[in-house]
C-alpha cells in the first residue's frame, strides 16, 4: 500500500485529478482512489463528477420535456405572430421541414442546370465540357 500523500480532508490538487480520473477509468473504486491519494472518498467523488460527460443525461432530460417545450415554443410563436412578427413561427416551421426557407437566389438550396443543344455548337457554359477529363 502506498503512504497517503496528505492528511485526510484536504484538496485534489489537478495532479491528484489527473491521477484519480485515469485510476477512475481503470475500475479503481473512490474508495481506493481517496486512500491512495490520501484525501476522503467526498474529494475523490466531487472531483469526478466534475469532469463527468452529462451530454447523455441532458438529451434524456430534453427528450422527456420536448413536449413542454414544444407547447411554450407555439405559444411564444402565436404571441410574436400576434405582434406582426412572423419569424418565430417560421423558424418553427423551417427547423420541423414543414415550410423550410426559401434561399435568397429562390432556389430552395438545390441547383440543376439543364442545357440543350450539340457540344460542336457551343451550348455548354465556358469550362463544361462532356468530354471525360
Amino acid at each position: 500500500m502506498i503512504a497517503p500523500l496528505r492528511r485526510r480532508g484536504s484538496k485534489l490538487s489537478l495532479t491528484d485529478v489527473g491521477v484519480a480520473l485515469r485510476l477512475a477509468e481503470e475500475g479503481k473504486s473512490q474508495a481506493t482512489i481517496a486512500e491512495l491519494l490520501g484525501v476522503n472518498q467526498s474529494n475523490v467523488s466531487r472531483a469526478l463528477a466534475a469532469f463527468t460527460d452529462t451530454r447523455t443525461i441532458a438529451k434524456s432530460r430534453l427528450n422527456q420535456a420536448a413536449d413542454r417545450v414544444a407547447k411554450d415554443a407555439l405559444v411564444a410563436s402565436a404571441k410574436a405572430a400576434k405582434r406582426g412578427d412572423a419569424a418565430p413561427a417560421l423558424e418553427i416551421l423551417d427547423r420541423l421541414d414543414v415550410a423550410p426557407r426559401k434561399h435568397q437566389d429562390g432556389s430552395g438550396g438545390a441547383k440543376v442546370m439543364v442545357v440543350i443543344g450539340q457540344p460542336s455548337v457551343g451550348a455548354l457554359p465556358p469550362g463544361l465540357s462532356l468530354e471525360p477529363s
